[in-house]
């Protein structure tokens, strides 16, 4: 007589190692930087470092980067698939340039280079002098460079700690239903330590490193999935 139960646990066993090791598979790592970085490096990011995403910054303060064509080609002649274009919007009140302005000349830069990319990353960050008063004009400057690229793939990369302090709630929703990049500098490629902020429940990628020193070059690290 067959042991049924004992064959019902090995089967189920089996489906769980199956489900952990394809989650484990899909877990990847990736590389970003506003700075010029040699072929090599990524190379190495790539070839000895098992990275597989690279997020290019490609435009700051208003204007748009020469430094960006030449990291993006390079990362896509080292073989990274997964590549990723961000936007850093200057944001305070000396600027000259409104949110669609800036996200419209992005587009064309990109477009100029041909520079295709998965997604735009609109970066949400004080680091960028955000004015903090009145909130609620800081919304609509998100909202409004959001939705002057509805035509691309774009998220929004923040910590909880700037989207509160920005936005005025970290409950404050600007589209939940784009990828969210979160900072958390803890130095573990996962998100347990995530807690849902502006109505993303679930995160896309987490930076958890700035400015992490290998292959010869400094790279800030990410999880993602």
């Amino acid at each position: 007589m067959k042991n049924y139960a004992f064959s019902t646990t090995t089967v189920a066993l089996s489906l769980l190692i199956a489900s952990v090791a394809i989650q484990f598979v899909q877990a990847k790592l990736a590389i970003d930087t506003f700075s010029l970085m040699p072929y090599e490096s990524y190379q190495c990011a790539k070839d000895t470092q098992g990275y597989e995403g690279a997020a290019i910054g490609c435009y700051k303060e208003g204007e748009s980067l020469d430094e960006c064509p030449t990291n993006y080609f390079r990362a896509r002649s080292a073989g990274f698939r997964d590549v990723d274009l961000s936007l850093r919007p200057c944001a305070h009140r000396g600027c000259t340039k409104t949110p669609r302005e800036q996200v419209d000349e992005f587009t064309r830069f990109a477009n100029t280079n041909k520079m295709g990319y998965r997604y735009l990353w609109l970066y949400v960050s004080t680091f960028d002098n955000w004015s903090s008063s009145p909130p609620a004009a800081n919304q609509d400057k998100a909202l409004d460079a959001a939705s002057s690229n509805t035509l691309w793939e774009w998220g929004i990369a923040t910590s909880a700690s700037d989207w509160e302090t920005i936005t005025g709630s970290l409950d404050w929703e600007l589209d939940g239903t784009v990828p969210l990049w979160y900072e958390s500098h803890d130095g573990k490629p996962n998100f347990d330590d995530y807690t849902s902020l502006g109505g993303w429940e679930v995160p896309f990628s987490k930076q958890y490193t700035k400015d992490a020193e290998f292959c010869d070059a400094t790279f800030s690290q990410s999880y993602y999935e």
